[in-house]
């Protein structure tokens, strides 16, 4: 999908989720070829006429074929504003004009009860959006020039009606689909279901072998394996989400034999957070910041190891860690989004059960939010939000440790629900400050 942004526009590339930005010639000539068909001598004048750009016709002919080389029918549709009035504003880098990506906890329903988890799910919240709510917000999103919806909870096959209904309506208006699940309530009816109404990838939280069983409980292992044998048979792209910490530390190579043996291209390593009944059971799940480190460094061996069978991603402060260890290893952004130090509030916001808006399902469910979409429009909230801007600031200049700091490249603040979890400060430095630990590991 290609959107217009103030300082051009930008393209969202559905098959590996990454973002591009182009500057105003190259996005009007994509525009003017891709999307409205023109021939090379008109869209020439057009540079011309309207951005006072002149290039040759060999040279756009030639960005044209390596850009659909490289993403192909990511070109063919736009979505957002097509008036030219946002190529007058001035563009201040700190975040794109809507979000690229919505994650979408509609329900804090769900079928287990994880030890682990940041939302404390078992029963819905009270006055949880109705569908009629959700569908309208999905008409903003629209408007506004969201690609891409990711839907979770909770767990949303308990709420299944809902959220076949949400899918198809947003299938409807061009977004790309996502969906979260536990996969223990998948069976072939669901699963057909679930393609019939757009959905392609589908993340499955993994925990492991016996880990998945002492997190998620007994008998949940074999359910979930059967559920993600049917979803890989029927043909979706799987994503193995797992919530690395020290229960399952030792279990690493038996989750990539897993996901080789099961067909799942991809694994996600999340990375955990005191929240929730994880807050409550720490002493459980809490890596020492030596065994964090020592993870980073395997993440990005096997990473290495395994990348003709594997695509292996992890969290920011692991890539961090790493490069803080060989800086040769650069830095991955496909793991985090463009080029910001996290793309919370910037190219991505989550909708909570009750319709307040976070820049991050974690700091949402911390209790923090920048708005509620029945009080005011989300592109209002994205737009205006105080909240918003405080987490699109600088965040060098919210702790003096930050503010000096020599490895703030590597590092860029860590993860601020990391930081309230742990000090009840949003702004204050991340747990795994590389400063301080710097020399251990």
């Amino acid at each position: 999908m290609i959107r217009r942004e103030a300082f051009g526009g930008l393209v969202f590339h559905e098959p590996t989720h990454k973002v591009y930005t182009l500057n105003r010639p190259a996005f009007r000539l994509v525009e003017l070829a891709c999307i409205q068909g023109q021939e090379m001598a008109t869209i020439q004048r057009s540079l011309k006429n309207e951005l006072n750009y002149e290039s040759g016709i060999r040279e756009m002919e030639q960005f044209l074929k390596d850009s659909q080389l490289k993403l192909g029918t990511a070109l063919d549709l736009q979505v957002g504003t097509k008036e030219n009035t946002i190529w007058e504003k001035k563009w201040s880098g700190q975040y794109f004009s809507a979000p690229i990506n919505n994650f979408w906890t509609f329900t804090n329903l769900c079928n287990l009860h994880c030890t682990h988890c940041a939302w404390d799910s078992a029963r819905p919240l009270p006055d949880e959006l109705t569908l009629k709510q959700c569908l309208q917000l999905i008409d903003q999103m629209q408007s506004m020039g969201v690609c891409e919806l990711s839907f979770s909870g909770g767990e949303p096959l308990t709420k299944k009606k809902q959220l076949l209904s949400m899918a198809a309506y947003a299938t409807a208006r061009k977004f790309h689909l996502g969906l979260a699940t536990n996969a223990t309530l998948i069976n072939q009816t669901v699963a057909d279901e679930l393609g019939q109404a757009g959905f392609s990838e589908i993340q499955v939280s993994f925990e492991g072998l016996e880990a998945h069983e002492n997190i998620r409980g007994r008998g949940v292992w074999s359910k979930t394996i059967e559920g993600v044998r049917l979803l890989v048979r029927n043909g979706f792209d799987i994503t193995f989400a797992v919530a690395i910490n020290k229960t399952n530390f030792g279990e690493l190579d038996n989750i990539f034999a897993t996901a080789i043996k099961e067909g799942v291209k991809n694994i996600r390593f999340v990375r955990f957070i005191p929240i929730g009944r994880g807050q409550r059971n720490m002493n459980l799940f809490e890596f020492s910041v030596e065994e964090e480190i020592r993870l980073a460094k395997i993440l990005w061996q096997k990473r290495w190891e395994l990348h003709d069978q594997l695509i292996i991603t992890f969290n920011k402060h692991y890539v961090s860690i790493g490069v803080q260890d060989k800086p040769e290893l650069g830095c991955i952004p496909e793991t985090f989004g463009w080029n910001w130090d996290c793309p919370s509030g910037r190219s991505r916001l989550c909708i909570m059960p009750q319709g307040k808006v976070a820049p991050c399902p974690l700091i949402g469910s911390l209790g923090l939010n920048g708005g509620d979409i029945r009080e005011q429009s989300l592109a209002d909230i994205w737009g205006h939000s105080e909240f918003f801007h405080q987490i699109r600031t600088d965040k060098r200049q919210h702790n003096k440790q930050c503010a000096s700091c020599s490895l703030w490249a590597k590092c860029s603040g860590g993860c601020k629900a990391a930081s309230m979890a742990h000090f009840g400060k949003l702004m204050e430095i991340d747990p795994l400050c590389l400063q301080e630990i710097k020399g251990r590991g």
